[in-house]
């Protein structure tokens, strides 16, 4: 019986290991070869007190509107509340699953752009640098 135990908690162990060692990696990857997306910021949902918050957003994929997360610092929040509507640029991976499990997001505040600027099908293989977007 503690050997069943020892090995399911062995188990468990190096699933999380595998999945922190997993999210870092493809963090580092995706800001290596990052795509760019516009973003539109849509709400910040609170996780505890003296804590980080979730910053969400939408953006598209193909035309499929799909929907992002970021940490955001518990003292931040009165700034991104005010940012709340506005959209920006914001690198990820090209993989969606990825994006999803590993939050693989980097949000780029100061790049604003106006809120219909549509982003390219695929991203951008670079930030757009514009003066019309800012």
């Amino acid at each position: 019986m503690k050997r069943n135990k020892f090995l399911i908690l062995l188990l468990i162990g190096g699933v999380i290991f595998s999945y922190v060692f997993l999210g870092d990696f493809f963090r580092k990857k995706t800001l290596e070869n990052p795509v760019y997306r516009v973003g539109k910021l849509t709400k910040i949902e609170f996780i505890g007190k003296n804590s980080s918050d979730w910053l969400y957003f939408k953006y598209a994929v193909n035309e499929t509107e799909k929907e992002g997360k970021v940490y955001i610092k518990d003292t931040e929040y009165e700034y991104y509340k005010k940012r709340l509507g506005k959209s920006y640029i914001v690198a990820m991976n090209k993989n969606q699953i990825v994006n999803n499990l590993f939050l693989t997001y980097h949000l780029y505040i100061d790049y604003p752009v106006p809120n219909d600027y549509p982003s390219p099908p695929n991203g951008w293989k670079k930030i757009p640098i514009n003066k019309a977007l800012r």
